[in-house]
């Protein structure tokens, strides 16, 4: 039986824990079998054939009559910047800035390309994603192409969110090679939109045949993933910005089509330039079949070979009342099991991260149900035994607001979220009142990246985390019990044993799940027989709730 873990250890272990996770995902995905996400089919339109015709003539975009002002401003503007020059340049800006304050779109275009290429002024990712935003919520179609690519990374106040960069891809791609290869990789990887083999092969040809440099290449990497199944549509999200144009006088829209186009030749985006690459480059058997990319630059867990998270959150694997009272029944022997050798028994269960934090799940993955089967398996056990069961989801919900509970690169809790559990087993058995309000965290680490970045072999872009240490001094007088305990648990119960050793005067000893062939029965009845624990806690992740049946 281990003791109380010191930080080194800990963190090591959280290391092997991420190093075990990646075999496990590439033995259960070493035989690349072709296939299309399951999702797909609930995420696609009718077929081709139903869609009008191509030729069919297309519904200009409403154009609405420019502002006298906005015009002069623009007029001049436009004629600054044609001369040339650091002065010129600045007076261009400072026109467009002043346009752009009184709504004009175009100037809001203009100012925040100025500001992106560092044109006019210093360059200021900031200020060119205000300008990019106000201009695309417009509706005007200049700001589409660097609006998504902002949308893709995040970038100022412009949200990492792939489904609005795909859905505006998607609506460029006819005439931008770019944006092709750029559904082509989305595709791929499943990023935004379902992972769908032909689809991605489809853009990535049209995108080839558009001029795109690479898409050819990066074409024959996936090939081997294509099934050669009829390709359809896919329904990309609903954009909030119609396309709307504003009308001007004379020849000002012509210069400003020019200079537009203008900038489009000189501008870079560095950071979107590089992720594009390194994309490129992923495992596709780790990143499409395993991590599902989330908003907000959060990764989540579809792994079937580790525990059930995806079906959990989508709802359709719910027990059955005879599983259920099976599992009722085992986990009562086990209550009895401990009673009989003076030991109180208790079950704590921590909720999934992605049921939590659904909000930055994908909206393609529907859900049959928001009731889980654990919300269902812990009801049924409050009704129908006599067990003390630590389920802290609502206590979750109450607090990921305004406390990170789980990393956004790591499948597993951090110390805030462990402690939350910790606080909850506490109040039931001992009714000692922690609260994460009135707890101190000490940053043990920044720039961490967890263990889903680290299967993509992505700890360039996700090493975004931050490693939350409970010093002992936490733990007053007051919040402790003179008690011991046996923890039994996955590897969510690695932080969850160092924050028990503050509490429980008499120790903790703590046994690993995973050392007895994952079977909670066995570790348990070996355990049992070695300690003289006053409580013994198993602590079962919910995308492991299998393991007791």
């Amino acid at each position: 039986m281990k003791k109380n873990t010191p930080v080194i250890i800990l963190i090591i272990s959280i290391c092997v824990i991420e190093i075990c996770v990646i075999i496990i995902g590439y033995k259960a995905i070493s035989d690349k079998v072709k296939k299309t996400d399951e999702t797909v089919q609930d995420y696609q339109e009718e077929d081709n054939e139903e869609h009008k015709d191509e030729d069919e003539e297309k519904t200009e975009p409403p154009k609405r009559p420019a502002d006298a002002q906005d015009e002069e401003l623009l007029e001049r503007a436009i004629t600054a910047a044609a001369e040339g020059g650091e002065e010129n340049e600045l007076s261009a800006l400072e026109l467009f800035e002043a346009a752009a304050q009184q709504g004009n779109s175009d100037a809001q275009f203009f100012a925040g390309e100025m500001y992106l290429q560092g044109i006019g002024a210093q360059e200021d990712l900031g200020k060119a994603a205000d300008y990019i935003q106000m201009s695309y919520e417009q509706g005007n179609k200049k700001a589409f192409d660097i609006y998504a690519k902002m949308c893709f990374m995040g970038c100022g106040s412009i949200a990492q969110d792939y489904e609005k960069a795909a859905a505006i891809f998607c609506l460029l791609s006819d005439e931008d090679a770019e944006a092709s290869y750029m559904l082509g990789l989305m595709h791929t990887f499943g990023m935004g939109v379902p992972t769908a083999y032909d689809t991605a092969e489809r853009y990535l040809i049209k995108s080839a045949e558009q001029g795109y440099e690479g898409a050819e290449a990066f074409h024959q990497t996936m090939a081997p993933w294509v099934t050669g199944a009829e390709d359809r549509e896919i329904q990309y999200i609903q954009l909030p910005a119609p396309v709307s144009e504003t009308e001007y006088s004379g020849g000002l829209a012509e210069k400003l089509d020019e200079y537009a186009q203008t900038l489009a030749e000189t501008e870079t985006y560095a950071a979107f330039d590089e992720e594009k690459s390194a994309i490129g480059k992923m495992d596709i058997s780790v990143a499409s079949n395993i991590t599902i990319f989330g908003k907000n630059n959060w990764l989540f867990m579809q792994n079937p070979n580790d525990g059930s998270s995806y079906h959990d959150y989508v709802g359709d694997n719910a027990f059955t009342e005879e599983e259920m009272a099976s599992i009722a029944k085992r986990l009562t022997k086990q209550k009895e099991d401990a009673e009989k050798t003076g030991k109180e028994f208790a079950l704590l269960i921590i909720p999934n991260k992605e049921v939590i934090y659904s909000e930055n799940m994908p909206t393609y993955i529907e859900r049959v149900s928001e009731v889980t089967r654990t919300d269902k398996l812990v009801e049924y056990l409050r009704s129908n035994t006599e067990l003390d069961i630590v389920y802290p989801k609502e206590l979750y919900n109450q607090y990921k607001d305004d406390y990170q509970l789980y990393y956004q690169t790591d499948s597993h809790c951090n110390m805030q979220g462990s402690f939350v559990a910790v606080a909850e087993l506490m109040n039931l058995k001992y009714q000692k009142q922690l609260s994460l309000e009135n707890t101190r965290f000490d940053i043990h680490m920044n720039n961490y990246c967890g263990d889903l970045g680290v299967m993509l072999g992505r700890q360039d872009r996700y090493s975004v985390d931050r490693v939350y240490f409970l010093p002992a001094s936490a733990a007053g007088e007051e919040d402790r019990t003179e008690a011991s305990l046996l923890l039994i648990g996955d590897s969510f119960s690695e932080f969850l044993n160092t924050e028990f050793s503050y509490f429980f005067d008499g120790g903790v000893e703590h046994v690993m799940v995973m050392d007895y062939g994952y079977d909670y029965y066995e570790a348990a009845k070996s355990a049992l027989s070695q300690t003289d624990a006053d409580l013994v806690v198993w602590e079962c992740a919910e995308r492991y709730i299998d393991r007791l049946r």
